[in-house]
């Protein structure tokens, strides 16, 4: 039972306690409180300043230990609650700690500390539709805060709300127009929306303001990455994981900038520390399935792959209601195939489909409907659906048994006892639409007939796989007809290198590349060769088994191997890899040079 003991009386310790923490520090303090009578030391207000001594001496465990008495004997006393949450996330306990803090604000909706630690935490945690709500309400209630509006905006940059990002930054900057948090958030909105060089520039700047920041160092380093500036991000992160070395994601980071800078081992082995620290960290487990798979080994790839469905920004399932197939029998009925990812993945996942067809498992295809005429032709054994939202009757048919996402035909190569080779004409274009490209490239004189593609639009991604047609000199200055094969409204700028380099080029004025995936691929086959990116022309004309030089820019996807000219699915398809940020140079010199001894 504790003893009352006067208001003044308690205040007067309380000061005495100060001036100890100002003179010896905490240690110092303790010592004057344990000097008191015990039953002054069990009052509430001087049991919580012993419990915030303790925890500055990082004596958690005994501080949260006085913290649980103190919130027993005030349990209406939010900060304890407070302080015992502070205690909770040093010991490794976030849900504890999150506990905590929702009792203090359920106690007092406005305090400040809890409403900033909760939202930190989630934040933390990845729980960024909680953080948003939670850094809502203390935005509502202390609208001029920098705190709440800085983390606010950038929850919701992560949330891809780039909109509402901006509101707040706006009000930040109207508070702090030249704080280092308002400086560090015009960045993030620059890299989000791919302005890297400028985002470096906001990044630098917050980091000259607060150079022991963390989350600034972390948010250059990931620009830098992203500029394909990979010593420097490299050298930066791995600063951080030394740091932080219980961090998961900051490993992540490091490993994805060495993925992207061709460092294999060195990333493989900051991907696997990610997974260590946090086992259930599917981004990591996800990124690891390039890793291994790049390398064919499918064992560990395909089973990382199903991390995929898990990441904070998953790959989409379609809503099918039939069981998931683990290579059961059919029992006489069919299995549906669906789609998944990009038109550029479902190409590359067709490649095993021949595998379902040698086996005689009667299959069912839906694809993107663009795909649709295109597989269908080729797949004849095949019955292929469009894919709509909602799926049409046919996918949900009385005799499909199983399900199953065409990524996951690949396990096909390490749970079933075959081999597989790559087929050297997967697909296969219209013969009608194929013979009229010829007759109208017939009439742009003589000489090959060159499909050109430059550029990915892929966020991010797309940074590191295009390479400027207005540096392709050595490729277009040939006696040669350069075919346009790249979607998007790139006309007139295709005219226009093609005029300066000297070069017949070719738009075809009848022609959606984009949607018109059949007439695309029939295009193709009409040409030669195809020179490309990293995009969905580097998959049509591998899988048409066209002859096609592939030009690889820092990092790699899994299915376009490590290194090398061969890559896993495309026989026809000879890869170019650059090896540094500037080595486009290098990699389309190349490619002129092997256009000169063969075309």
């Amino acid at each position: 039972m504790t003893v009352p003991v006067e208001r003044p009386r308690v205040q007067e310790i309380l000061r005495d306690v100060e001036r100890a923490v100002r003179t010896g520090g905490p240690q110092e303090a303790i010592r004057k409180l344990e000097s008191l009578p015990p039953e002054i030391q069990m009052h509430p207000r001087l049991a919580m300043a012993r419990g915030v001594c303790l925890a500055e001496l990082g004596e958690f465990e005994k501080a949260m230990a006085v913290f649980q008495e103190a919130s027993a004997a005030e349990p209406r006393n939010p900060d304890a609650h407070y302080n015992l949450g502070l205690c909770l996330d040093r010991t490794g306990n976030a849900e504890g700690a999150i506990a905590a803090w929702r009792h203090t604000l359920h106690l007092k909706p406005d305090h400040r500390f809890g409403l900033v630690n909760l939202g930190a935490m989630l934040l933390k945690l990845n729980r960024l539709d909680e953080a948003i709500e939670e850094l809502g309400k203390g935005v509502e209630i202390y609208p001029r805060d920098p705190a709440f509006r800085d983390m606010l905006a950038n929850a919701l940059l992560d949330v891809k709300e780039p909109e509402e990002a901006v509101k707040h930054c706006k009000v930040l900057e109207e508070i702090s127009p030249s704080g280092s948090k308002v400086i560090h958030l015009k960045g993030r909105m620059a890299h989000a929306q791919d302005r890297v060089e400028e985002a470096i520039g906001y990044f630098r700047q917050a980091v000259a303001k607060e150079p022991a920041n963390f989350g600034y160092r972390a948010s250059l380093a990931s620009a830098l990455a992203s500029a394909q500036q990979i010593d420097e991000a490299a050298e930066l992160q791995i600063q951080l994981c030394a740091e932080q070395p219980d961090q998961a994601e900051q490993f992540y980071a490091l490993g994805y900038t060495l993925w992207i800078g061709r460092r294999w081992d060195e990333a493989q082995a900051a991907f696997e520390r990610a997974v260590a620290i946090n086992p259930q960290f599917a981004g990591a487990h996800f990124t690891l399935s390039f890793l291994y798979l790049s390398a064919e080994d499918y064992e560990r790839g395909t089973e990382e792959f199903q991390w995929r469905w898990q990441q904070r920004t998953p790959i989409a399932r379609r809503p099918h209601s039939q069981p998931l197939w683990q290579g059961e029998d059919l029992g006489g009925k069919r299995l549906l195939v669906w789609k998944e990812q990009g038109v550029g993945d479902e190409i590359c996942h067709a490649a095993w489909l021949p595998l379902l067809v040698e086996d005689g498992v009667p299959t069912v295809l839906e694809c993107d409907a663009r795909l649709a005429p295109l597989f269908a032709r080729s797949f004849p054994e095949v019955e292929v659906v469009p894919a709509f939202d909602p799926p049409l009757p046919a996918t949900e048919s009385p005799d499909i048994a199983y399900q199953v996402p065409a990524g996951d035909l690949i396990t096909r190569l390490c749970h079933w006892e075959r081999s597989w080779a790559p087929v050297d004409r997967l697909i296969h274009a219209d013969p009608s639409q194929r013979a009229a490209f010829e007759e109208k490239l017939s009439q742009q004189g003589d000489g090959p007939k060159i499909g050109v593609s430059w550029y990915s639009k892929k966020p991010r991604l797309g940074l590191r796989k295009t390479c400027p047609l207005d540096q392709w000199g050595p490729i277009l200055a040939r006696d040669a007809v350069f075919v346009n094969l790249q979607y998007g409204p790139v006309e007139q700028e295709f005219e226009e290198v093609c005029n300066r380099f000297g070069a017949r080029g070719y738009n075809d004025p009848d022609l959606d590349r984009f949607d018109d995936i059949d007439g695309l691929a029939a295009l193709i086959d009409s040409l030669d060769v195809v020179v490309t990116v990293s995009n969905v022309t580097a998959h049509i004309a591998g899988a048409l088994g066209k002859p096609t030089l592939l030009m690889l820019g820092l990092g790699s996807l899994w299915y376009w191997r490590r290194s090398g000219e061969r890559v896993i699915p495309y026989p026809s398809v000879r890869a170019f890899r650059a090896e540094t940020r500037e080595d486009w140079e290098n990699v389309i010199a190349d490619v002129g040079q092997f256009l000169d001894s063969s075309y």
